[in-house]
């Protein structure tokens, strides 16, 4: 077998490497954090958007963590791995400290339960498509697990951080349903000690957690939707963190000594999902005219300042990104040539541009879309979602396209991978695309180029990347979304806050302390 990583698992800082303490006979500490909606379930396996992940990544723990600068795969829970010749099998090694929050030590069959309902299709999670490669998981002994891949897979071991792990017992009793209760069994650094849903999700400190004990004892979530009252509630004292904060509301937090902003890398991007499902948008010439109507670089300079325009699917930060590669011009004469040559010279619609408000500024920024694509003929009326709500209807959308309109002011995060192997194997897939993710369009150049790369990925990585830049001119060509920008990631908090968000983990508190704790 040859070896890919055998490391022990110390890790440092916000990417891992210094064990977090806690005092002994100190006031218990709290940290309340505001954000722009609920969760929509505690499930390690149900989550159904950017802010479920976020949030219960202080819950639920996956096999391996990332560097929250580079995106490098950090041994966690799996200490070291070993790869088959053939690429079929991945060997990992598990701590043997690892205790869920019910008491039971972690072993090998729990990883396996936990890999098995992650792939019931009854359950359709959010994770599934990253490994519709995974055919079974074998367990070696009780610290160790085979991974059986159907296909090779060489860049497997980047998703892992999205193999959350529950108990064995706990996935045969709930099954291939999502979690309604408030009482999950989790292994992070936090327990669930309340959720009162549409209120607060109250999270108290696991004492026994492997890495040891955080600084913050509790930790509150309280859903504010309203920006505008998020940013109040902090400077009156009533949260210490505001997520995410916009770049219009930056100065409010500025100008008072008692805060601060925290900027971060963000692999976030916006686009006008369109769903080639549904006609006249199974057009390309439609797609691509809804590209030229939009003036993104006005878009980007009055709401989202700091905004990075991305010409396809990927954003800079991630392998694959083409730099050569030129966004759209806006060119709102040649929108209404293409749609003329498709047979629309009247115009489209009007139909629903539903928005998901997940993101700094998105309400803002769809009605400036809409009144784009408005100039160019293209009629829209606008819906503005609970973030929750939007990423349910997009899972039951999946099978039902009426379930949102055929265009949506969406984000996504790529995974948080920093490597566009997320973007093309999970999202823009045509056998496989998870029903929350999907771009609900497949390209099958893109399934080919993407084969090729997989195939030829250990024996020449650079060949292999640029099939990636391939079918980034691809999918930039066959107008697969409204390509718009990369979010800069604003966060307002309490000046004596110590804390370093990451784009793996924008909400992990393991590391968060107070100064003068």
């Amino acid at each position: 077998m040859a070896v890919l990583l055998v490391a022990a698992c110390s890790s440092s800082g916000s990417d891992g490497s210094e064990t977090p303490a806690s005092g002994e006979d100190e006031e218990p500490t709290t940290l309340t954090i505001a954000v722009e909606g609920d969760i929509t379930t505690l499930d390690a396996h149900g989550g159904a958007g950017i802010l479920d992940r976020n949030i219960l990544q202080n819950v639920h723990e996956g096999l391996i963590r990332r560097d929250g600068s580079t995106g490098e795969v950090i041994p966690h829970i799996a200490t070291e791995w070993e790869v088959s010749e053939d690429q079929l099998t991945w060997t990992m090694k598990l701590r043997d400290d690892v205790y869920f929050h019910d008491g039971q030590q972690l072993t090998a069959a729990d990883v396996k339960a936990s890999a098995e309902r992650l792939l019931d299709p009854e359950l359709a999670a959010q994770q599934s498509g990253v490994f519709s490669n995974l055919a079974e998981v074998v367990v070696v002994d009780d610290f160790t697990a085979d991974f059986k891949l159907s296909v090779p897979e060489p860049l497997f071991i980047i998703f892992c951080e999205r193999m959350t792990l529950v108990p064995a017992g706990w996935a045969e009793e709930v099954g291939p349903t999502i979690y309604t209760g408030d009482d999950p069994i989790g292994l992070g650094a936090y327990k669930v000690a309340e959720w009162v849903r549409g209120e607060r999700l109250v999270l108290e400190a696991n004492e026994d957690y492997f890495l040891g004990a955080p600084e913050i004892d509790e930790l509150i979530f309280r859903p504010i939707p309203d920006e505008a009252s998020r940013v109040a509630a902090l400077r009156a004292g009533e949260v210490d963190i505001v997520d995410p904060l916009s770049s219009a509301l930056r100065e409010q937090v500025e100008g008072d000594s008692t805060l601060k902003i925290v900027e971060s890398l963000s692999m976030g991007r916006v686009r006008v999902t369109i769903d080639q499902r549904v006609a006249p948008f199974d057009v390309k010439e439609v797609r691509q005219a809804i590209n030229h109507a939009i003036d993104v670089d006005t878009i980007i300079e009055e709401l989202v300042p700091g905004a990075v325009r991305t010409p396809a699917a990927l954003v800079p930060e991630e392998v694959g990104f083409d730099s050569t590669l030129e966004p759209y011009d806006y060119d709102p004469d040649r929108a209404r040539e293409l749609l003329a040559d498709a047979g629309f010279a009247d115009g489209i619609g009007p139909v629903e541009l539903s928005v998901n408000p997940s993101y700094p500024q998105m309400e803002e920024a769809a009605q400036a879309v809409q009144s784009y694509l408005s100039e160019v003929g293209i009629e829209t009326t606008i819906r503005v979602y609970d973030p929750g709500d939007f990423t349910t209807r997009k899972r039951e959308k999946f099978d039902n396209p009426a379930g949102l309109g055929p265009l949506h002011m969406d984000g996504h995060s790529g995974g948080n991978t920093f490597h566009g192997y997320h973007i093309y194997s999970n999202v823009i897939n045509c056998t496989d695309a998870s029903p929350v993710h999907s771009g609900y369009g497949c390209n099958a150049d893109v399934e080919r180029l993407l084969g090729e790369a997989l195939a030829m990925w250990t024996q020449d990585e650079e060949a292999a990347i640029e099939k990636f830049h391939e079918m980034e001119a691809v999918l930039q060509e066959d107008a697969w979304a409204g390509f718009l920008y990369q979010v800069p990631a604003l966060n307002g908090a309490k000046a004596d806050l110590e804390w370093e968000p990451s784009p793996a983990e924008p909400l992990q508190m393991r590391f968060a302390r107070w100064s003068s704790s």
